[in-house]
């Protein structure tokens, strides 16, 4: 009888940790709007508060921390192999530190390890949270990424009337750029978001009512015209991939799948090679009339190929992490057309993941990220027949989407960037359990 107090007063212990966990993940949830148009930085420091105070108070996370130490977790085709995978990766950077040319490194290094681990932590949340308490919070991700989407849209339209609202004056320039990228990580969400909307919406085994499309067409115009008005190509091309990836998964999930790692695989195998046969910097100085953004990330890619063949070493291990701010710190300029005057020929990162790689971590961390590729192509082929085609459409039109701005735009020491898609993720383990849900009624 001793058993029964104890027992009942360990539940209810248990019971509160669940309910505050939940609470202070929902606080980053009603935040994500203002996160997303005024401070898009700032939402990794939103993801890690959230693992601190709400998913360590958590009942259950430890002993799932625990199965990762085990044999069978690291099987391909399993989540936890893929975490592994990043960790090892992670490690890999860690190691980089004792040959890039660069001193005091290592914390840098460090953040991508603490990353993955945190990533891991906070997807992990939703996954175990209790179903009603899943199912409320996937509400409240819907309004605040609905009013998050349309307010870039006010943005884009009024030219930033929100930000202008808040002091102080005169910053239009840093204003356009931060929405801009707070486009970016909306184009991220944007597959989520109609995921969960259909989930939230319909019953299941239903096709999506009227209003969904509607919805949808709107978010598409606010995000589109946050692209096009702010006047950043990558974002406009990446929602077009977005569109395009997610329409042919939900009719043909498999051959989307393929293309999808396909493209993500061959630009990593191929970047170097394609950039040999990029104009030397002398003839890409020469080029008016092209957009001078474009025309930069030439200059920059050239540079960075011709350091990349610099030698067997740096082909193989690369220049070790952060070897990008290394060459920034070169001091050498370029004048190219467009520009009043000279500019760095290499700023602080290269503009593309899959260059980035390459130059600072060389062959061998090219081949260990094509095994994380491998182990998630492993992972949505075991799931094919049980992922519903909404499911496969949202994470392959995810995918192209984020591909696009890796070749372009992103750099892997800008954590906001990586942080998009895992948040996009955490919205669709809150999409499913809300199915999972309506499944068992």
């Amino acid at each position: 009888m001793s058993d029964r107090p104890a027992q009942s007063v360990y539940g209810k212990i248990e019971s509160w940790r669940t309910v505050w966990s939940a609470s202070v993940h929902n606080c980053w949830i009603m935040a994500l709007p203002m996160l997303i148009i005024l401070s898009h930085r700032n939402i990794v420091g939103g993801m890690v508060l959230m693992v601190l105070f709400g998913t360590l108070v958590q009942p259950g996370l430890w002993p799932a921390a625990g199965r990762l130490f085990r044999q069978s977790s690291w099987q391909p085709g399993t989540g936890s192999a893929i975490l592994a995978a990043l960790i090892a990766f992670s490690l890999y950077v860690f190691l980089s530190v004792a040959w890039t040319p660069l001193k005091d490194e290592a914390e840098k290094a460090l953040s991508i390890l603490l990353f993955f681990l945190v990533s891991g932590a906070f997807l992990w949340t939703m996954q175990a949270l209790p179903t009603h308490i899943a199912s409320l919070l996937a509400r409240f991700l819907l309004g605040a990424g609905a009013l998050a989407i349309v307010c870039l849209g006010i943005e884009a339209v009024t030219g930033g009337a929100i930000r202008d609202i808040i002091p102080p004056e005169g910053r239009d320039g840093k204003d356009i750029i931060a929405s801009a990228r707070g486009t970016t990580i909306g184009l991220c969400l944007l597959p989520a978001l109609l995921l969960l909307l259909w989930r939230i919406q319909g019953l299941p085994g239903t096709r999506p009512k009227a209003g969904f499309y509607a919805i949808a067409a709107v978010a598409v115009a606010c995000l589109g015209a946050g692209a096009l008005l702010f006047g950043v190509t990558v974002n406009l091309i990446a929602l077009a991939a977005i569109i395009a990836a997610g329409t042919l998964a939900l009719f043909r999930p498999k051959l989307a799948l393929w293309l999808t790692a396909g493209g993500w695989a061959a630009t990593f195998l191929l970047a170097p090679v394609a950039g040999l046969f990029l104009p030397s910097i002398e003839v890409i100085e020469t080029m008016d009339g092209a957009p001078t953004s474009w025309v930069q990330r030439l200059a920059i890619w050239r540079f960075a190929m011709d350091n990349i063949f610099s030698g067997p070493l740096a082909f193989l291990f690369g220049g070790g992490v952060n070897y990008s701010q290394y060459l920034n710190d070169l001091g050498r300029t370029v004048s190219l057309p467009g520009y009043p005057g000279p500019i760095p020929l290499f700023p602080t990162h290269p503009h593309n993941l899959f260059v980035q790689i390459w130059l600072e971590f060389g062959l061998v961390g090219v081949l260990m990220v094509l095994g994380i590729i491998w182990l998630v192509v492993r992972f949505m082929l075991t799931r094919l027949e049980m992922l519903r085609p909404p499911v496969a459409a949202a994470c392959l039109a995810l995918a192209a989407g984020f591909y696009v701005i890796c070749a372009v735009d992103l750099s892997l020491w800008t954590l906001w960037r990586l942080a998009a898609p895992v948040f996009a993720l955490y919205i669709m383990i809150a999409a499913e359990r809300v199915y999972a849900t309506k499944m068992s009624r």
